[in-house]
C-alpha cells in the first residue's frame, strides 16, 4: 500500500506595515478582570471615487456655460443710414406719392461660426402702411464679423391718402417716421456642419428730411395737431383744394378737433365753398364722434348755406339725425327744407317714418302717411305700408292695419314676408286662427317664402290657441323645407311643451339643440326650469339644472333666481328659496319684488308673519317703490292673522306712495274685513273701487257675497246674487252658487235651495262637498226641531 504525503501549506504572507489610519492598543495588565476591546473595521471613499464625483459636478457647472457660449445667436440686424432722396405728391386721378429712399444695413455676426445668407429683405412702412420692400443677393459675414449692404428703395404712386395730413405736417417739421423690418435667411456654418438660421428685426426710426440723419424716437408717433405748420406745407406744395380732397381728408382717422379746424380753415380759402358732401363728410365724423351737438349747428348751417337740398339728401340728413335720436330736429328740418320748395318722395317719407317708428312715435306715423297721400306724384310703396302696418299693430289698431293690408294690394304691391308675419300675429291675437292659417296659405300661392319669424309666430300663436300638436307639425314641416330656426324658435316651442306637459317633448327639443348649432341661452334654461316645476317635477331636478346652466357659461339673470325661488316656495323649500335670495343678492342683482312676493307669501302661509314682515321692510328699504302686488299679499296676510289696523295702514301708505291699489290690494282688504265682521266697510269700498276706476273682479264680488251670506241673511246675498247674473261684465261661478246655496240651506229656505240646485245643474256647475254637507245638517237641524216640537 502506497502512501501519499500531503503537500505543506503555503507560507503565511509577510506582515504589512500598519496603515496609517490604525495604531495598535497599548499592552493591558494581566489580572483576572481584563477588558476586551472590539473595533468595528473602517472602510473610506477611495480618492479616485472622490475625484469622478468633483469632476462631474464640475461639467455640470460649466456645461450651461459652454453651451450659451456656443450656441447659435441670431445676427444683430441695423439700419446704420437712410436717406430720403425725393418725394413728390400727384393729386390726379387722385392723390398719390412718389419716393426715393436709400438704405445701408449692418449685419453684425455675434457667434463663433461664419454666417453664410441666402437672403435679406427689408421693408419700409409709413405710420403702419406698408410702402415697399427691397431684397438683396447672398452674402458671406465671418466669424464674430460685420458686413454692410447698401440698397434703393424706389416707391412710384403709392397711396397714402389715410396719411396724407400727417405727411404734409412731418414733411412741414423735417422729420419722417418710418417703419422698417429687415429679415435674413441663411446658414450658420462650423467645419463641416451648417445649422439654418431665419431672423428678423423691427424698429421705428425718424429721418431728418434737412441733413438726412436718424433722430430716434419712441414707438408712438406723436398725436398730429393743426396748426402753422400744416398750413404751411398744404401751401408749399401748392395742393389745389377741391371738394374730393376735403372729403378724402375728412375721412381719416384722425381726432375730430383737427377735422373741425381743417373744414373751418378750407372753408375760408378763396374760390373754395363747401357743397353738400364735404358738409356731410364733416357731420358723419361728428356723429361717430358723438358730438350731437356740434353736428346740429353744422347741419343749420348747411341748410341756411346750401341754396337747395334735394329730397335724397334730406333723407340722409334724417337718418343721421334719427340715429342720433334728435326726432324733433329731424322733423324739424323736414318741414324747413319742404318749404323751400324740396317735393319729398316716397323715400323722404319712409326715411321719417322709420326714425319715427324706432323711437317710438307711432302715433305721429299715420299723420305723416296722410299728408304723404295729399302730395302729388308721392305714393306709398311696399316699405311705407310695412312700417304703417308694424306701427298700427304696436299702437293695437287691429282694423287699420288690416285696411292697410288689403289697400297695398288693391294697388298692386305685393306684401313682403315680414308683413304677412305682422299680420298672423294680428289674428292670433284676436283668436281668429282659421284666419291667420288661411293667410299662411295665401302667402305661399303667392310664392312668398316664410321665414324663420313667420315659423315663429305660428307656433307661439297654435300655442297660446291650445293648438300643441299643430305647433309642433309646424316645426316639423319648417325643417324639411330647410329653413333653420334659431334660439327664438326653440325657446317658444320648449315653452309651448312644457306649458303642455308634455316634458319630455321639450327635452327632446332642447338636446336636439345642439345637433342644430343652435346655443341655448338664458331664456332657454328659464324656460326649462320653469316647466319642470309647472309639471310637478322634484325641485332637486329643477336645481339640477340650474348648476347645469352655470357650468356651460350662460350667466343666470333675475329671472331665473324668481322661477326658482317661486318653485321652491310652491313645493314649500322656504329655506331653499332663502339661500337663493342671498345668492341674489351677492350676484348683485336688485331686489325683485316676484322674488320677494313668493318667500312672503310661503311664509304668512307657514304663519311665520314676523319673518314675512321683516322680509317686507327689507325689500322697502332697498327698493324704494313697491309694487302693487307686494302690498296685496302683506294686506291678506294681515288681514288673515286678525290685524286688521296694519292692513289698512298698509293699503292707505300706497296712495301715499303713488301706488295706485288694484283689484288684488282691494279683494286683500275686502277679505279682511269680511273676516273681522265688517262686511258693510267692505261693501262700501267695493263701491269706492268702481269709483276709482278699478273696476272689481269675480273674486271681488263673491267676497262680498260671502259676507253678506253669512252675516246679512239670505235676502240682501240672493239681490246681489242677482245683480251678478244679470251683469254683462261678471258672471257666477260655482264659488257664487256654492255660496247661495249655502246660505239658503243654512235659512232653511229648501224649496230655494233646490231651484237654485236645478239652476246650478244646468249652467254646468257641481255644488261641493262642503256646501252638500251644511244642507245636510241644515236638514237635519229642522228635522230636529220638528220633533222636539211635536214632543
Amino acid at each position: 500500500m502506497s502512501s501519499s504525503k500531503r503537500p505543506p501549506p503555503p507560507p503565511p504572507p509577510p506582515l504589512q506595515p500598519s496603515p496609517f489610519y490604525y495604531t495598535p492598543l497599548p499592552p493591558q495588565p494581566q489580572d483576572d478582570h481584563q477588558d476586551y476591546v472590539v473595533l468595528l473595521p473602517y472602510r473610506p471613499t477611495s480618492r479616485r471615487c472622490m475625484l469622478c464625483l468633483a469632476s462631474l459636478i464640475m461639467m455640470i457647472i460649466l456645461s450651461p456655460l459652454i453651451i450659451y457660449i456656443s450656441w447659435p445667436s441670431d445676427p444683430d440686424l441695423k439700419i446704420v443710414r437712410m436717406r430720403l432722396n425725393r418725394v413728390r405728391i400727384h393729386r390726379s386721378p387722385r392723390l398719390l406719392i412718389d419716393a426715393s429712399i436709400s438704405l445701408t444695413i449692418k449685419v453684425r455676426n455675434p457667434d463663433i461660426y461664419s454666417l453664410g445668407y441666402q437672403t435679406l429683405d427689408a421693408s419700409v412702412g409709413y405710420r403702419g402702411k406698408d410702402l415697399g420692400y427691397m431684397r438683396s443677393d447672398g452674402g458671406h459675414v465671418r466669424a464674430l464679423g460685420s458686413s454692410y449692404m447698401d440698397a434703393e428703395l424706389e416707391l412710384e404712386s403709392v397711396d397714402l391718402l389715410t396719411d396724407v395730413v400727417d405727411l404734409l405736417e412731418d414733411l412741414a417739421k423735417g422729420t419722417v417716421p418710418f417703419d422698417t423690418v429687415t429679415e435674413i435667411t441663411g446658414q450658420l456654418g462650423l467645419l463641416f456642419l451648417e445649422f439654418p438660421l431665419k431672423a428678423k428685426v423691427s424698429c421705428e426710426i425718424l429721418v431728418n428730411t434737412r441733413n438726412q440723419t436718424f433722430v430716434r424716437k419712441n414707438c408712438h408717433p406723436e398725436i398730429f395737431k393743426w396748426g402753422p405748420d400744416a398750413e404751411k406745407a398744404l401751401e408749399v406744395l401748392k395742393l389745389r383744394v377741391d371738394h374730393r380732397l376735403v372729403r378724402e381728408v375728412l375721412a381719416v382717422d384722425v381726432e375730430i378737433g383737427l377735422k373741425i379746424q381743417f373744414f373751418k380753415w378750407v372753408g375760408k380759402r378763396r374760390n373754395f365753398s363747401h357743397d353738400f358732401t364735404t358738409y356731410m363728410a364733416l357731420i358723419h365724423s361728428l356723429d361717430e364722434a358723438k358730438l350731437f351737438g356740434e353736428m346740429w349747428k353744422t347741419i343749420q348751417e348747411m341748410v341756411r348755406t346750401l341754396p337747395a337740398i334735394s329730397s335724397s339728401e334730406l333723407s340722409e340728413i334724417i337718418r343721421v339725425l334719427g340715429r342720433a335720436k334728435m326726432v324733433n330736429k329731424a322733423l324739424a328740418i323736414f318741414y324747413l327744407v319742404k318749404g323751400r320748395k324740396c317735393k319729398p318722395t316716397a323715400g323722404t317719407y319712409n326715411s321719417v317714418i322709420l326714425m319715427l317708428m324706432q323711437e317710438g312715435h307711432h302715433e305721429k306715423v299715420h299723420e305723416l302717411y296722410n299728408e304723404m297721400c295729399n302730395e302729388s306724384n308721392c305714393f306709398p310703396d311696399t316699405l311705407t305700408y310695412n312700417a304703417l302696418i308694424s306701427a298700427f299693430a304696436k299702437l293695437g289698431r287691429d282694423d287699420s292695419a288690416i285696411r292697410l293690408f288689403d289697400e297695398m294690394k288693391v294697388n298692386g304691391l305685393e306684401p313682403t314676408a315680414k308683413i304677412y308675419t305682422t299680420l298672423l300675429s294680428i289674428y292670433f291675437k284676436l283668436g281668429e286662427v282659421e284666419k291667420a292659417l288661411s293667410l299662411l296659405r295665401q302667402m305661399r300661392e303667392k310664392g312668398c317664402v316664410p321665414t324663420v319669424f313667420t315659423y315663429t309666430e305660428l307656433i307661439k300663436g297654435l300655442g297660446k290657441a291650445g293648438k300643441v300638436d299643430e305647433a309642433y307639425d309646424v316645426y316639423s314641416n319648417m325643417r324639411r323645407e330647410g329653413c333653420k330656426a334659431d334660439v327664438v324658435l326653440m325657446n317658444n316651442l320648449i315653452n309651448i311643451l312644457g306649458r303642455a306637459g308634455r316634458l319630455d317633448d321639450a327635452m327632446k327639443i332642447f338636446n336636439g339643440m345642439e345637433h342644430m348649432q343652435i346655443t341655448p341661452n338664458v331664456v332657454t334654461y328659464n324656460t326649462i326650469i320653469k316647466s319642470l316645476f309647472e309639471s310637478k317635477a322634484p325641485a332637486s331636478k329643477a336645481a339640477l339644472w340650474f348648476e347645469r346652466m352655470k357650468e356651460k357659461g350662460v350667466a343666470p339673470s333675475s329671472f331665473t333666481y324668481s322661477i326658482l325661488i317661486d318653485g321652491f316656495c310652491r313645493t314649500n323649500r322656504v329655506e331653499k328659496a332663502l339661500l337663493l335670495l342671498e345668492e341674489m343678492d351677492e350676484k348683485g342683482f336688485p331686489p325683485t319684488p316676484a322674488a320677494y312676493c313668493s318667500i312672503i307669501n310661503s311664509l304668512a302661509k307657514a304663519k311665520r308673519y314676523d319673518a314675512a314682515n321683516e322680509l317686507f321692510l327689507e325689500l322697502r328699504e332697498n327698493c324704494g317703490q313697491l309694487s302693487s302686488r307686494v302690498y296685496a299679499i302683506m294686506i291678506k296676510h294681515n288681514g288673515k292673522c286678525g290685524r286688521l289696523s296694519e292692513a289698512v295702514d298698509l293699503f292707505n301708505e300706497m296712495k301715499q306712495m303713488g301706488c295706485k291699489p288694484d283689484v288684488y290690494a282691494h279683494n286683500a282688504l275686502m277679505s279682511g274685513m269680511v273676516r273681522a265682521g265688517m262686511v258693510n266697510e267692505a261693501y262700501s269700498l267695493l263701491h269706492t273701487m268702481e269709483e276709482n276706476g278699478c273696476s272689481p273682479d269675480l273674486n271681488s264680488h263673491n267676497i262680498i257675497l260671502n259676507g253678506l251670506a253669512r252675516s246679512g241673511g239670505p235676502t240682501r246675498a240672493m239681490e246681489m246674487f242677482t245683480r251678478m247674473k244679470r251683469s254683462s261684465k261678471i258672471k257666477p261661478d260655482s264659488v257664487s252658487y256654492n255660496t247661495v246655496l249655502g246660505c239658503l240651506s243654512r235659512a232653511g229656505m229648501f224649496e230655494e235651495a233646490a231651484r237654485l240646485m236645478k239652476e246650478m245643474k244646468s249652467e254646468g256647475f257641481e255644488y261641493d262637498l262642503i256646501t252638500y254637507s251644511s244642507i245636510l245638517e241644515a236638514v237635519g237641524k229642522v228635522d230636529e226641531e220638528r220633533s222636539v216640537s211635536a214632543f
